[in-house]
């Protein structure tokens, strides 16, 4: 007995037939300065896809990406202003044009305007208390500073969060900043803190 039916995404599927990934959409569609975490809907992408993802002026956004689970690509992105556009999916050297009914769905921007953005850092003994505007206080925060991620972060207000390292905060011989990211409650979403000096 075999089974019968087709994966879903694919409207045909023969042997010897090379399937090629569909960019359906992505989200979330806004982004903070400070980079974020975006996750693509794309049936027909596994580990091992070579992907690329560029702007609307054919730069790279990512700094990483991979495939998380079949069909579904994260892209931790680079910690620059993006203005609003469709974005563009490579696999391989081709385009792989959005192919969702709404095209709003593959328009991503990344701007400072309404995301977490620390104004300032002070270290004291085993904790970092950042400092700023809109921070979020529901779902999950993290830290880290010269590497090591903080063993804890309570996110106090929109404007202040306290990140704690158990055995005290990391030493640094660089002029590395510390890093403040915010997740959603599902994990989908992840937006980090713009530094403003």
């Amino acid at each position: 007995m075999f089974a019968s039916g087709k994966p879903a995404g694919h409207s045909v599927l023969d042997a010897g037939v090379s399937l090629s990934s569909k960019f359906t959409g992505l989200t979330p569609s806004v982004g903070s300065v400070g980079g974020s975490t975006i996750t693509l809907t794309m049936p027909g992408a596994t580990s091992g896809t070579n992907i690329k993802i560029k702007d609307a002026s054919d730069n790279e956004i990512c700094e990483s990406i991979r495939v998380e689970t079949y069909g579904k690509v994260q892209c931790d992105t680079k910690p620059v202003e993006i203005a609003a556009a469709a974005i563009k999916v490579f696999q391989d050297e081709d385009e792989i044009n959005c192919d969702a009914n709404d095209a709003n769905a593959c328009q991503f921007e990344q701007k400072s305007e309404g995301m977490p953005d620390v104004s300032s850092v002070v270290k004291a003994g085993s904790t970092i208390v950042f400092t700023g505007t809109d921070f979020i206080t529901t779902g999950f925060a993290n830290a880290s500073f010269a590497g090591v991620a903080a063993d804890s972060v309570v996110v106090d207000s929109a404007t202040q969060a306290t990140a704690t390292w158990t055995l005290g905060v990391p030493l640094n011989s660089n002029a590395s900043k510390p890093i403040l990211s915010f997740t959603n409650d599902a994990k989908t979403e992840t937006f980090k803190a713009a530094m403003t000096p």
